[in-house]
């Protein structure tokens, strides 16, 4: 049983609850494919996130001096919500 709810949250993390485009094996969390698939989706989550709510730390604020730029500049979520829904549910 806990294998199973394993494989659920596995599919449901990389977005492959009701399709599998990539035939990424889950059942094998430790293996190369899916290492690299996992490192994929988390970097994209990671970009699309930082890109609708502009959060700090960033890599995009290397110095301090950068911060009241970056956080003064208009976010996403405030100015284009529908590019922001398209964003985390369609892709």
């Amino acid at each position: 049983m806990i294998y199973i709810e394993k494989l659920f949250c596995f599919r449901m993390m990389l977005g492959i609850q009701f399709e599998n485009p990539n035939n990424i094996d889950i059942s094998d969390p430790v293996s190369d494919e899916f290492y690299n698939y996992f490192r994929d989706v988390a970097r994209k989550n990671a970009l699309i996130y930082e890109e609708v709510f502009a959060t700090l730390p960033s890599d995009r604020v290397r110095r301090f001096e950068q911060v009241s730029g970056y956080t003064d500049l208009p976010k996403m979520k405030d100015t284009d919500p529908i590019k922001v829904y398209i964003n985390i549910y369609i892709y």
